[in-house]
């Protein structure tokens, strides 16, 4: 066999080898790393973010004010008519359960006697016993002091006590403020304290409805 040809298809079979060697280690090579990839690979790895859960307007430690009016029906036929509005400010001690401390003024009307006006700071326990976001039921209980410009009911004294028991509810409008209602019964007597003969008394029902506000 001629040199030439030897040596001419030993040249050929060497090209085509290292070519066929160069076009497989491209094909092989790894991308060029970029940040654009640091990017998604962090992302891939990363869980996805969790929103934090909407904290509970009632927990230990809030904060609330609230603002209603009263409606009383007097149970016991004395002709006494009682419309008041309250302001208080409570603090949740434990979840669901808070000290308030209110403030109330009274238009106080009974049959053949003049118009009377008064006030009264009480203090009131409240308990949510049911909380299903977006609205509870609640119990409340207190007692407070009471003080008319007129002896109240007649024949009675400037000074009373209020005693008060009952349950309402609230509903959530928005992240903070809550509508609130509810029934108790509600008590006005001074407790005997000038004689069991001058302690005319009251004992009702009273119907609110109001606004709280909680932080």
């Amino acid at each position: 066999m001629p040199t030439d040809f030897v040596r001419s298809t030993w040249c050929a079979l060497s090209v085509i080898v290292a070519c066929g060697t160069s076009a497989w280690a491209a094909r092989n090579e790894p991308e060029p790393f970029s940040l654009r990839d640091a990017n998604v690979s962090e992302a891939a790895e990363s869980p996805p973010a969790v929103a934090d859960p909407l904290i509970d307007p009632f927990d230990k430690g809030s904060w609330s004010i609230y603002a209603h009016g009263t409606y009383y029906l007097d149970l016991e036929d004395n002709g006494i008519t009682v419309g008041f509005g309250t302001v208080g400010v409570g603090y949740y001690y434990r979840n669901d359960w808070s000290w308030n401390f209110q403030l109330a003024g009274y238009d106080l009307q009974q049959d053949e006697q003049p118009d009377k006006y008064g006030g009264s700071f009480d203090v009131v326990l409240r308990g949510h016993f049911i909380n299903r976001d977006p609205w509870t039921i609640f119990i409340d209980g207190g007692a407070g002091i009471f003080y008319s410009d007129r002896a109240f009911p007649a024949g009675g004294t400037h000074i009373n006590f209020t005693l008060q028991a009952g349950f309402g509810g609230t509903y959530r409008l928005n992240e903070d403020t809550h509508l609130m209602g509810g029934a108790k019964w509600f008590h006005i007597s001074n407790a005997r304290r000038n004689g069991r003969d001058r302690n005319p008394h009251t004992d009702g029902i009273a119907f609110y409805l109001g606004v709280m506000w909680t932080r």
